[in-house]
């Protein structure tokens, strides 16, 4: 049975959640079509890039838009024009956000700390960084499933290269970067370490580890060129793990050291659940952080999927 806005949700505060990398798909931004302001802002992408960004986002191929210099802005698009949708016709009030990775840049232009056209240029910058940083084949990511011994596995697969945590999403989930053959071996041993599973993920580079050095030494000129303000509520940080301190220069240092470091999700839900709101928001496109908040938090969970007109389901 579904729930009229009208009577509960709307005018409601929330924690706003934006997606990362892994959120792309052709047609993501079909929930919006509904909403002209919200395309056009999306179509606004291709006059600032210079591209058929918007092409790729309703039409594909996907093999184009997963491309990481392509699906960092588009999921930046999509999701700041989702913000706009959600704020208008629902009326939803933003206490406090965090974004997943490249999420983070979407949630700092939606809190007004970056405008949108540029963090657009810095997504479209940071996706080719991160695209060019290690030759194709060379590097990797995996999931682990489970509550396992991560240090102890780490420690025995490390003599193969590179290999940290990337992502800490949930405590039954992490995801570890590296060279291909330490990758490798963490698929081969990770059930002997008390994980349920270690899934390699389809991904062009082993994102937020030391092998993005190039990528982030590329990117500390870019970001420190660029005009960063106080948002207009508290963001996360996935660098700290806290939220953003109200100082520009300390904002852009956290974007800067994200490239390499981990992403430090579950501080960030810890930090975030502290706040004073009545529900959470996966902003979209996807659902993927909506599944990533705690099941103990009994707060109202939003994503567009459970939307249908004024109904949500």
């Amino acid at each position: 049975m579904g729930i009229c806005f009208d009577e509960v949700e709307k005018n409601m505060n929330f924690c706003f959640l934006y997606p990362g990398q892994g959120s792309q798909k052709v047609g993501m931004a079909d929930f919006l079509l509904s909403d002209k302001e919200a395309i056009d802002l999306i179509i606004k992408a291709d006059d600032i890039l210079d591209s058929n960004l918007s092409k790729l986002i309703f039409e594909g191929p996907i093999d184009e838009l997963t491309l990481t210099k392509n699906a960092q802005p588009a999921l930046l698009a999509v999701g700041y024009a989702a913000h706009k949708h959600w704020i208008k016709k629902y009326k939803f009030k933003p206490i406090a956000a965090a974004g997943h990775s490249l999420g983070e840049y979407t949630a700092l232009a939606a809190a007004g700390a970056i405008s949108y056209e540029t963090a657009l240029k810095v997504v479209k910058k940071r996706g080719e960084a991160m695209q060019d940083a290690v030759e194709k084949g060379k590097g990797g990511m995996v999931a682990l499933l489970g509550a396992g011994r991560l240090q102890g596995l780490i420690e025995s697969c490390k003599d193969s290269g590179c290999l940290v945590p990337a992502n800490f999403n949930t405590s039954n989930q992490t995801v570890l970067s590296g060279d291909i053959d330490a990758i490798d071996r963490v698929v081969e041993k990770a059930k002997g370490f008390g994980y349920i599973k270690a899934i390699k993920l389809k991904v062009s580079a082993p994102f937020h580890s030391p092998l993005m050095e190039k990528a982030k030494k590329k990117m500390i000129k870019v970001i420190n060129e660029i005009d960063v303000s106080v948002p207009k509520w508290p963001v996360a940080s996935n660098f700290t793990g806290f939220f953003h301190e109200e100082d520009s220069s300390k904002i852009k240092q956290n974007l800067i050291n994200q490239i390499e470091g981990s992403v430090k999700w579950v501080q960030n839900l810890k930090e975030l659940s502290k706040m004073n709101f009545e529900g959470w928001l996966d902003v979209g496109p996807g659902k993927v952080l909506f599944n990533m908040v705690p099941k103990a938090d009994v707060r109202k969970k939003i994503n567009h999927f459970q939307v249908v007109g004024d109904i949500i389901r």
